[in-house]
């Protein structure tokens, strides 16, 4: 099973495509405990291609997706208003075509970096949105990488893991903080987990999560949390549901969201966890299609979710509002 994947993924590297498993479809059965006021409202399909493998963040009260695989490398940029439910093109990801990249935010600036163009890369851009502009800052340090995680926790962005090929496999576990006044990494203590990629990655508050993702031997359900101020990662409870990869996830409030992606099967489902108990609550199932590499970011106190492919490979373009119980 993973040497069929290993194979797939450098399929991929060479013809510069994501290539899909095939897998079932999900059976997980409802969980009676699901808050009814959970609330999932289509939205208007993204204005791009479908597509996989894209990156998303948001600044102030808009969401930028871009970049990923509609069968060819892209690098396309939008910009969607959720208050017109309104999508508008952009100025095109400085780096040129892209898939399996990183994105976050800080402050009114938006920053993209790393993936693979057919070949994997290191370097991060900086996106103005009043300028419409990308401009390139000081590469990601420790190797190029694709499917590592990104995560901003106040003024400072952190990439880390992710996966790197050539005569061996390399699984990532290091972490950089980024700072944008200086434009400058320095290293922070590595990821107490094993080295993975596809692995999610978010901030609550004044910590960054990460968890889940594809290891050397198999795909991963720990999850850890990482202390900025301290520079210390602490084991946290760890995902309650089946070990997966390529999930979605993003913060709303004090509550972080991970769901759907993948294993034997492609899954459709949303977990919330609460730091302040440590704890994981189910949520009501994303409405679309199962997916694995959708796109997942948040503005004020709702989530959005769209994009990726099923478990066929088919691509999609829809795209949804979650918004949660905050009880």
């Amino acid at each position: 099973m993973k040497a069929y994947r290993f194979l797939f993924t450098l399929v991929f590297l060479f013809q510069s495509i994501f290539l899909f498993y095939c897998k079932k479809e999900n059976t997980t059965e409802p969980n009676p405990t699901i808050p009814a006021t959970d609330q999932w409202v289509q939205k208007s399909d993204f204005a791009g291609t479908a597509r996989t493998g894209a990156v998303g963040f948001s600044i102030g009260s808009k969401l930028y997706i871009g970049t990923g695989n509609d069968s060819v490398l892209r690098k396309d940029f939008w910009e969607y208003d959720p208050a017109t439910n309104v999508w508008k093109q952009i100025a095109d990801f400085g780096g040129g075509i892209r898939a399996g990249a990183i994105g976050f935010s800080i402050g009114s600036k938006g920053y993209v970096g790393t993936g693979s163009n057919g070949s994997m890369t290191s370097d991060f851009w900086e996106y103005d949105p009043i300028a419409n502009l990308w401009t390139k800052k000081t590469s990601v340090p420790g190797g190029v990488r694709m499917g590592a995680v990104g995560f901003s926790v106040g003024t400072k962005g952190y990439v880390g893991t992710g996966w790197q090929s050539g005569n061996i496999f390399i699984y990532r576990n290091d972490l950089y903080e980024y700072d944008p006044s200086t434009d400058s990494w320095v290293k922070k203590a590595n990821f107490p987990g094993e080295g993975r990629f596809d692995a999610v990655g978010f901030a609550i508050g004044n910590k960054g999560y990460i968890g889940t993702g594809f290891a050397m031997y198999d795909d991963c359900v720990d999850f850890w949390e990482y202390d900025p101020s301290t520079n210390t990662w602490t084991e946290k409870k760890t995902f309650p549901s089946t070990k997966r990869s390529s999930s979605c996830a993003f913060s709303i409030g004090m509550k972080g969201y991970v769901g759907m992606g993948k294993y034997e099967t492609t899954y459709k489902d949303l977990w919330e966890y609460n730091p302040a108990t440590n704890d994981w609550s189910k949520k009501k199932d994303f409405p679309g299609d199962i997916r694995e590499w959708a796109i997942g970011c948040s503005i004020g106190l709702k989530g959005y979710v769209g994009i990726g492919c099923d478990s066929t490979g088919i691509k999609k373009k829809d795209f949804w509002e979650f918004n949660p119980d905050q009880k």
